[in-house]
């Protein structure tokens, strides 16, 4: 181990977390994913974090930081609690400048994080600023013993200003120069994103929103970070970058894109068109080798047996497919992390050109948004890619959406896909929103 992994280590040792897990009583019939969101609404401790996984069998709430990481660490660096979570969040692109106020990564242990797992409470607690740890556990189970109530049902904030970077002719002039250099093989495939910036009439509450977009949120994981009362970061997002557990590692290519209808019939056809689309299979493919080949360079035996599945959201359907990787051992999760991200699906390919091309022509700094987001541990890790997000700064709220263009792509038809992606956050502020969106389209 180097020094610095060893000076970590100590400091990981010197702040051991005390844990009580307590077995849920059969009273408390609540819906967890509401409950965390109030409990976490109700401190004064920042910064906040909430981290749920897709398949809603996890959940975690935990405020407070008791230490700071300057960077991602080695597995061996954990090894002091198998039980302990480094949380991280970590931009898109290193090479970008500070994004509104946040840092470009951020791995830390929180003060106190309470977590359920298997209908199982832990609560760990690694530094004291509270002064009655059992006062903070009581509140929590007050709040799920009874039916937990948020503002959803109060007015809209009015959407006084909405706009687009880059705007529809800025995108159109970035797709045609992607093609471009795609024509010219120096570039395969590139992602290219879109920022709108939504000015409303009053703040927004932080947890409020964050609510509101989780009643709408299906095959998701869920993750807040609120850093001060009017400051934070949301994403819902369906794609999983990492899930390590012992010698399995769990990976996914998550590209293609299509409408996803309420009418199931509808729905349905939009499925099949979307698996047999030349263009969106042929995108979802360079995702599936990028991913495949960046593992087996690790020397990491993939399962190439997997199929090709649907991924479902309520009005979107992407693509997908399972990557599982076995390793005796498993590289360590630095090393994962650093030859996987960014993928594919949301940089491009070949990834250093890609990059670059990113930087010189997106007139916004991605940041958090595309980048990951999740927790390391000795045990188990598991990283999500930090899309479907929001970066709230009191009245003013910022969505990201990106969409994949290749030789075939349409610019038009790719807007309308940035639309799309945004469209369930969008409708969290429904007042004046279409007069506000036909005037942005034509800006």
């Amino acid at each position: 181990m180097t020094r610095a992994g060893q000076a970590l280590g100590s400091r990981l040792l010197a702040l051991q977390p005390a844990e009580v897990t307590v077995q849920l009583k059969e009273t408390l019939h609540a819906d967890f994913s509401v409950v965390l969101p109030q409990w976490l609404a109700a401190q004064s401790l920042y910064p906040k974090l909430l981290w749920s996984s897709r398949d809603g069998s996890s959940h975690t709430a935990a405020i407070g930081e008791a230490l700071r990481v300057d960077s991602c660490p080695r597995n061996e660096q954990l090894q002091q609690d198998p039980h302990q979570r480094l949380y991280c969040i970590h931009s898109f692109d290193d090479n970008q400048p500070q994004w509104h106020d946040f840092e470009q990564q951020l791995y830390y242990l929180p003060d106190i994080e309470i977590r359920l797992d298997a209908g199982c409470w832990s609560l760990h607690v690694t530094t004291c600023k509270h002064s009655d740890i059992t006062k903070l556990y009581r509140q929590l189970t007050s709040i799920a013993r009874f039916d937990p109530l948020f503002a959803s049902d109060q007015p809209n904030p009015a959407l006084l200003d909405r706009t687009d970077y880059p705007s529809l002719n800025e995108w159109q002039h970035s797709v045609a120069q992607a093609q471009q250099q795609i024509t010219n093989r120096s570039l395969q495939k590139v992602v290219l994103a879109r920022e709108t910036r939504l000015q409303l009439s009053e703040p927004l509450s932080f947890w409020d929103a964050f609510l509101r977009w989780d009643q709408q949120a299906i095959n998701s994981y869920r993750f807040a970070y609120q850093k001060s009362s009017g400051k934070g970061f949301i994403s819902f997002s369906p794609e999983r970058l990492l899930l390590r557990e012992e010698n399995n590692l769990f990976s996914e290519a998550l590209a293609g894109t299509c409408a996803r209808s309420v009418n199931a019939a509808t729905a349905r056809t939009e499925a099949r068109r979307l698996l047999n689309d030349p263009k969106n299979r042929m995108e979802h493919r360079l995702v599936i080798d990028d991913i495949t080949q960046k593992l087996q360079l690790l020397g990491v035996q993939v399962n190439d047996r997997c199929e090709t599945s649907l991924l479902q959201q309520p009005n979107i359907q992407h693509l997908h497919h399972l990557i599982h990787g076995l390793g005796t051992p498993l590289p360590d999760d630095l090393t994962l992390l650093q030859q996987l991200h960014p993928t594919a699906a949301i940089g491009g390919l070949p990834v250093k050109i890609a990059q670059d091309f990113i930087r010189q022509n997106e007139p916004i700094k991605r940041g958090w948004y595309a980048g990951y987001y999740g927790y390391l541990g000795l045990e188990k890790s598991e990283l999500a890619v930090a899309i479907r997000c929001a970066h709230i700064d009191h009245n003013f709220i910022s969505l990201y959406a990106g969409a994949g263009i290749i030789e075939q792509s349409d610019a038009l038809l790719e807007w309308n896909e940035l639309e799309q992606k945004i469209t369930v956050p969008l409708s969290l502020f429904l007042t004046n929103l279409d007069n506000v969106r036909q005037h942005s389209s034509i800006s």
